[in-house]
């Protein structure tokens, strides 16, 4: 049986995020969850891409059927996500959604 690999996606961009610092702290939890099972969680950081607001042409489920992504910075992506068998990602929550006001 060969390992799965499960990717652990930051998408905060934010100078002053802290989705990194969410992500480390469910990683050990998550790993202790899947640790009887063969899989390997990695994590990968959503601004190691310098993506900017999607720019390509053509939408993503296009490709490679239709035609293939125009810039390098969609193809460093796509294939990065393309390597792993799931996902979990942290997703940022800005401007305090979360919180009540008095």
């Amino acid at each position: 049986m060969t390992a799965k690999s499960v990717a652990l996606i930051t998408m905060s961009l934010r100078p002053a995020r802290i989705g990194i610092n969410v992500a480390a702290f469910v990683q050990p939890i998550i790993e202790k969850a899947l640790s009887s099972a063969d899989v390997k969680l990695v994590p990968v950081d959503l601004r190691d891409f310098k993506l900017p607001i999607f720019n390509e042409n053509l939408a993503p489920a296009m490709v490679p059927a239709v035609a293939q992504f125009e810039h390098e910075h969609s193809r460093a992506w796509s294939a990065e996500i393309s390597k792993y068998d799931g996902y979990v990602i942290v997703i940022p929550e800005y401007n305090f959604g979360n919180l009540t006001t008095l």
